[in-house]
């Protein structure tokens, strides 16, 4: 039954509605397609998808604001504000004239307007989740978000409660943030995140560190105090936070008492639980069970070219079982940005528990060619619960690397992005000892004619993985190669076709032991009009012992890359309908039949509404 009644709905979908040109979702997936794992929501998207319906306005953003989009270059920002001190920017040519690129430019379109818009005074995004067969009594997951702005004044709130969760109110968020009130430039209470130089103390912990993006994705560039509105529980600050600038001097004191969830045995801290799940009576022990207590300042001279400093003390309500991690910590770091014509200098240096970290790097930029190189040096065991600086992945100390990115436009419509990662772990970890080196390479090409598009993607990547073989379990090298290629036809302004076919194989290192996988998609999007989105995608796969990974266009809010294994058919039907333009509603159903040692299938069904006034 659940078979005959997904084919009817896909067969209404396809004769009864139309599709559009590249959309948000094409580029959240150009520039996350190198970090296969990513299936939670970053702050890079929840931006962009706000600002594809409260668009930026290009004469009045600041620095920082500019410097988040992630296809402007530092020396593309500086341009900008040049330009802007004598016109006005009212089109596309005279971005062009300040020297923006028409293939940057046409990336910005759904994210900037040419004049102010009217300010957003109440948002609110209600979601629902029914996934089949989860195995609780509360198989609901709900979702609500609600945004109230009065001039320079912004109230948030947000609630989640997971599946499997009995309280509706099981994690939930406020924040009152304000902006450009005289000498605050902004201010925080309630939860709200952290951001200071690279990111060693304190960064987005969602942002990526690498991607499609070769050259502006390493480096960190955020506003220094944000709202939290993310869904995971773990990483929000609660407290107070607040930019003080006197002319080109800013002051950020910041306080924070935040309760984690954990387990405490015999009187220490035995573990941080990062899930957020409370599903049985063990979750709902670890519920709050730590608290962690943290206040300092940071202080940094200077708009575009920064130099600033950060210290603050970190005190947990308990000491750890593990001597490594201290109960009171102090922490300091010292950073800098600086442009120069066509040069950005960057990097932040720290130290903390008798250990350092540091990383540094430089950006140049030379007609068509960017260039990065960064390098990073982190000691064994220094704190990372709330740092995020760029590295190879997991917990970012025990780390030593040098990264090498390249863009290039060759052609007209093309972009070439190109990334060499070196690293290495010089200590041993709870495992024992680790490979002496990793490695990772990345290629993708972008070409665009007048109505299609195609992408072409190598990535390799050497990691460690623990695995078991012939009942010997240890921890392997593992090198995981993907040659993947994207078609996509425009057939009109309403029809669109996309085609992927995937090629992944791994080799374990001293041993005979290869996986191979291979998945192939087709995915069609049919818009009635700009207001009425529906994709509709059928993907196969094919796989051994390896996990196979796809961005999966979903509701707004929700960044998804799809695990696969085995042998299966999976397919999806999404629609997103804006009512007028202050009510918009989205519904997707998505179902999966597929074998690894028995036929296994599951189906979702997910709501959402949104309103804006």
């Amino acid at each position: 039954m659940g078979n005959k009644f997904f084919t009817l709905l896909l067969l209404l979908i396809i004769i009864s509605l139309k599709l559009s040109a590249e959309d948000t979702e094409e580029q959240m997936e150009k520039l996350f397609s190198s970090e296969d794992e990513t299936y939670i929501s970053t702050e890079l998207q929840q931006r962009l998808e706000y600002l594809q319906k409260h668009k930026l306005d290009i004469n009045k953003a600041d620095y920082n604001e500019l410097a988040e989009l992630p296809w402007l270059s530092p020396q593309d920002v500086d341009a900008i504000l040049l330009y802007r001190k004598t016109h006005s920017i009212t089109s596309m040519k005279k971005l062009q004239e300040a020297g923006i690129s028409e293939d940057i430019i046409q990336n910005l379109q759904p994210y900037i307007s040419y004049l102010q818009s009217t300010p957003v005074h109440f948002i609110s995004r209600q979601r629902m989740q029914y996934k089949e067969d989860t195995g609780y009594d509360s198989p609901l997951k709900f979702y609500q978000r609600y945004q109230a702005k009065w001039r320079n004044f912004s109230l948030y709130f947000l609630s989640q409660k997971d599946e499997g969760e009995k309280d509706w109110l099981d994690y939930w968020s406020a924040t009152l943030y304000i902006m450009e009130l005289g000498f605050v430039k902004n201010f925080a209470a309630g939860n709200y995140r952290l951001s200071f130089g690279q990111g060693i103390l304190f960064a987005p912990k969602l942002a990526l560190s690498k991607g499609g993006n070769a050259t502006h994705q390493p480096l960190k560039h955020y506003r220094d105090v944000k709202p939290y509105t993310s869904t995971n529980e773990v990483y929000s600050l609660f407290g107070f936070a607040g930019d003080f600038s006197f002319y080109d001097m800013h002051i950020i004191p910041f306080y924070s008492n935040y309760a984690l969830d954990g387990i405490i045995e015999n009187g220490c801290i035995k573990s941080i639980d990062i899930t957020g799940f409370h599903r049985s009576d063990s979750g709902q022990d670890k519920k709050d069970a730590i608290r962690e207590k943290l206040y300092g300042a940071h202080i940094s001279y200077g708009d575009q070219n920064r130099f600033g400093v950060t210290a603050y003390r970190d005190v947990y309500n308990h000491p750890f079982c593990d001597s490594t991690k201290k109960q009171f910590q102090d922490l300091y770091s010292a950073d800098y940005y600086l442009n120069y014509r066509n040069i950005t200098l960057f990097g932040e240096g720290a130290y903390a528990n008798g250990k350092r970290a540091f990383v540094t790097g430089v950006l140049w930029q030379q007609g068509m060619l960017e260039n990065i190189i960064l390098y990073r040096d982190y000691e064994k065991d220094f704190p990372t619960f709330h740092g995020n600086p760029f590295h190879a992945g997991g917990d970012f100390d025990n780390e030593k690397g040098l990264y090498y990115g390249i863009t290039l436009r060759p052609f007209e419509r093309s972009r070439l992005d190109v990334y060499f990662d070196v690293f290495r772990f010089p200590e041993e970890s709870t495992y024992g000892s680790l490979p002496i080196y990793g490695f990772d390479s990345f290629v993708q090409f972008d070409q665009k004619w007048k109505t299609s598009r195609m992408r072409f993607t190598y990535h390799h990547k050497q990691t460690e993985r623990w695995r078991s073989f012939d009942e010997v379990s240890k921890l392997y090298q593992v090198k995981r190669n993907t040659c993947r290629l994207d078609f996509i036809q425009k057939i009109n302004d309403k029809l669109e076709f996309k085609f992927r076919g995937e090629f992944t194989y791994h080799h374990y290192a001293n041993t005979e032991k290869y996986d191979a996988g291979i998945l192939l998609y087709q995915e069609m999007k049919y818009f009635i009009t700009p207001k009425l989105k529906n994709y509709v995608r059928v993907c196969q796969y094919h796989t051994g012992d390896i996990i196979l990974y796809m961005y999966e266009n979903d509701l707004d809010g929700i960044m998804l890359n799809s695990q696969f294994k085995g042998d299966g058919v999976f397919g999806y039907i999404l629609l997103k309908y804006d009512i007028g333009s202050h009510f918009s509603i989205q519904a997707k159903y998505a179902e999966k039949i597929w074998k690894e040692k028995q036929i296994k299938h599951s189906r979702q069904i997910k709501f959402q509404i949104e309103t804006s006034f």
